[in-house]
């Protein structure tokens, strides 16, 4: 029993040696190359403490290189030539590293792992630079792939493969492209031909500026690649991408190169993706020497992967995208560049728009050298408001709004008021820091922005958010008795619903005339001599319109206070409007535009609070979301006063069509499930709720196209009929992906032969985008 207990003792020991000899190894390979003037050192030193452990941890050392070669971007060619100085004295182990990225590199793509399946590609093309893989093998994997998208579109999976083969060239080290000219070239040649037949009629629908009004060359990520590798293909040099291949040349040479497996891989295993993030469009800064094209988009890229793979911490991602070994002038400006693009990318951006303000925010507290760049780059994107798109504006908004709010409200003005904005600039501006002003206000207090806020910006600053009872009937006995019962403490549902009904139809005394001999109606206490004491009290009935008047401006006041006073008073009384609310349709339809009325009257102020309250009705059912739409067109025209141009107002609609389009996402879901079980009378009951609840979707996007184009015919002003275009754009393109088997329907519905010409360029561009 003893010796037993001894050997489990020892067994334990023997495990946590084990998983400490593990962390160590996965350690010293992770933070290989963090310290670039020891790179050398760092990768020998790795080298040595590795080889006696490969026979018994060969498993764990292959899968943290292969990990670590999919999910750390700068570090291709290190840890190529760890593995090129491993391959000299343990070639076994080398191959079943070769062997095992390939399986990996197949597998990503197939998964559509992409960016996972680039830097593993990227990875072989270093495993040949070091002599661990035979060039001509390296260079014929390129090859295979392009050769699977021969004749395929671009929206079909041709970008994505093609991206990744140009992708991988400025990997090429020079020695490899001297040595294997000939086969490069055939690889450029076959990229030149791919993007002589490549059409993407999406792109100007995805471009932060307005190509047709800027004199800024907008290039997606392909295009402005094939650019850079033209440069890249008359002079071979890449200084962007670390890799020292000569400095341990003669080692490498000593390791005998491997074979790669043969790829399987199919056109049908290419998904369906497009590659639409933009370059941004920003001009390098003066003062520094220039980067090369193909410098400047490794360094791009590097950034896009560094943000993709560290995307779930801030903290590290910031720290590791300082740490990206390039040593150039203009460094702090790409990368700065490179985010805000990134942020202002459409569709939609691969990250929260918060994640992009927080690592803006947060960079300069490890670099401070960034906060300069941070405020140019911002401003080159602000003081040309006049040609941006209408949501990148609003994306825009929102950021500087939040960077003020977590800086103390410092940022360079001074470029940004008065007459250092050039027209057509002039009157975007003032609407972008009115929205600014806006957001901002919402993250702090109204007296505080007046007091922190240079007085330059103050005539942007919003009225203090206050809710108004404005409305007809507000001084009546009858609406002070049904203020006072309307309460969360002591709530009596019951109670108000009694008082409320008993209301409708009841009697009511208005306010009491007097008549003069003549017949006229003379105000009370007026010095007219004629006046006779002849008092005649008018009697009416409150009205179902009237007493749900009184109802909702009673939930209002009362729930003034706070959202949650609003949302608990909501909660309770939920159940009251439906009791005053007729079942008829167009009664029904009259009473919701009260509703919506009534919120946007009490709420003018705020935004926020007409967005909250809106929505939390129509989350109770309360308030039909197609109702709410067609409010806010009420107007039917554009300016600074309307709710139509407000972010408040768009905030509401995505908020309202992302509910809809949640609820059929999970009815798909729930319905493949159904299916899939064989369970024929749910998928039927699904497929019928389904497609009611997508008619709906679509009678809201039909509502809102509609608004927008009787917006776009009655607005007298070219900047806002500018705005409701790009606005239209923005939606069509935000939702493409459920508006593309109605698109035609929609355009059918919303079409008139008045709104030719520029609206019928959206819908090109719209369908364009649908298409990809």
């Amino acid at each position: 029993a003893g010796h037993g207990a001894m050997a489990a003792k020892d067994t334990g020991k023997d495990a946590k040696q084990r998983q400490e000899d593990k962390a160590r190894m996965r350690q010293l390979i992770v933070t290989l190359g963090d310290q670039p003037a020891k790179l050398i050192s760092a990768i020998k030193g790795c080298n040595g403490a590795l080889q006696d452990d490969l026979d018994d941890y060969s498993e764990h050392i292959l899968m943290t290189i292969v990990d670590c070669a999919m999910h750390l971007p700068t570090k291709s060619a290190i840890l190529a030539i760890l593995c090129g100085l491993i391959n000299v004295r343990k070639p076994a182990f080398v191959q079943q590293l070769i062997d095992r990225t390939a399986k990996e590199l197949q597998e990503r793509v197939k998964q559509g792992k992409y960016m996972q399946a680039q830097l593993l590609l990227r990875f072989v093309i270093c495993l040949a630079n070091c002599q661990a893989v035979q060039a001509t093998a390296a260079l014929e994997v390129l090859v295979s792939l392009l050769k699977l998208i021969e004749g395929v579109p671009c929206q079909e999976g041709g970008d994505v493969i093609v991206g990744m083969v140009m992708g991988a060239v400025p990997w090429i080290s020079t020695a490899l492209r001297e040595m294997h000219k000939s086969e490069v070239d055939i690889i450029l040649d076959a990229c030149d031909v791919y993007m002589a037949r490549r059409n993407v009629p999406w792109l100007a629908g995805v471009t932060i500026f307005n190509t047709a009004e800027a004199a800024i060359t907008q290039k997606d990520r392909l295009g402005a690649l094939w650019h850079a590798l033209k440069q890249l293909r008359e002079k071979w040099e890449v200084i962007s991408i670390v890799a020292p291949y000569v400095s341990v040349g003669e080692q490498l040479a000593k390791g005998v190169p491997h074979q790669l497996p043969p790829f399987i891989l199919t056109t049908a295993d290419v998904k369906k993706k497009s590659l639409v993030y933009m370059v941004d469009p920003i001009p390098v800064s003066p003062g520094g020497d220039e980067m090369t094209a193909v410098d400047r988009w490794v360094l791009q890229d590097l950034v896009i992967a560094t943000i993709h793979c560290f995307s779930r911490s801030i903290g590290e991602c910031r720290k590791q995208v300082l740490m990206i070994p390039v040593n150039h002038a203009q460094f702090d400006r790409v990368v700065i560049e490179t985010i805000y693009g990134q942020m202002l990318r459409v569709p939609a951006p691969s990250q929260l728009p918060l994640f992009y303000f927080r690592l803006l925010q947060s960079t300069p507290t490890l670099q401070s050298s960034m906060k300069g760049h941070i405020e140019a780059v911002g401003n080159f994107y602000i003081s040309r408001m006049g040609y941006i798109d209408v949501e990148c504006g609003e994306v825009l908004a929102d950021f500087l709004s939040f960077y003020l709010a977590a800086s103390q409200y410092a940022w360079s003005w001074d470029e940004l008021v008065g007459e250092a904005v050039a027209m057509p600039h002039a009157q975007r501006v003032a609407r972008f820091m009115r929205q600014t002003m806006e957001q901002l206000q919402r993250l702090s207090f109204h007296d505080n922005l007046l007091s922190r806020l240079p007085k330059s910006l103050h005539e942007f600053v919003p009225p203090e958010p206050v809710g108004k009872a404005v409305f007809r009937n507000s001084g009546s006995k009858e609406y002070a008795d049904l203020k006072s019962q309307v309460r969360i403490k002591d709530a009596d549902v019951a109670a108000v619903k009694s008082v409320v009904m008993a209301l409708v139809g009841a009697l009511r005394t208005r306010e009491v005339t007097k008549i003069d001999t003549e017949g006229d109606v003379k105000k009370e206490g007026s010095d007219d001599e004629d006046i006779m004491d002849v008092i005649e009290p008018v009697v009416t009935r409150w009205s179902r319109e009237e007493v749900l008047e009184m109802f909702m401006y009673a939930v209002l006041e009362n729930g003034s206070r706070t959202p949650t006073h609003c949302t608990r008073l909501l909660d309770w009384y939920k159940d009251v409007f439906p009791a005053i609310i007729p079942k008829d349709p167009t009664e029904a339809a009259a009473c919701h535009a009260l509703i919506m009325k009534s919120i946007t009257a009490f709420w003018k102020l705020s935004g926020l609070r007409m967005q909250i309250t809106t929505q939390a009705m129509v989350v109770r059912d309360i308030l039909p979301a197609q109702a709410a739409i067609d409010h806010l067109f009420l107007a039917g025209s554009m300016d600074e006063d309307s709710h139509t141009d407000s972010l408040s107002c768009w905030h509401l609609v995505e908020n309202l069509l992302e509910q809809g389009l949640r609820e059929a996402r999970m009815l798909r879901e729930e319905l493949a499930g159904a299916t899939k079980m064989g369970n024929s009378e749910r998928a039927v009951a699904l497929q019928q709720q389904l497609e009611v609840l997508d008619a709906k979707t679509k009678q809201v996007f039909v509502s809102i196209f509609k608004g927008l184009f009787t917006v776009f015919a009655k607005t007298p002003t070219e900047n806002f009929k500018r705005i409701t275009l790009s606005r239209t754009l923005a939606v069509g393109r935000r939702y493409h992906e459920f508006l593309a088997p109605f698109l035609s329907d929609i355009e059918e519905a919303v079409s008139s032969p008045e709104l030719a010409g520029s609206v019928q360029q959206v819908w090109t561009l719209l369908r364009a985008i649908a298409a990809a």
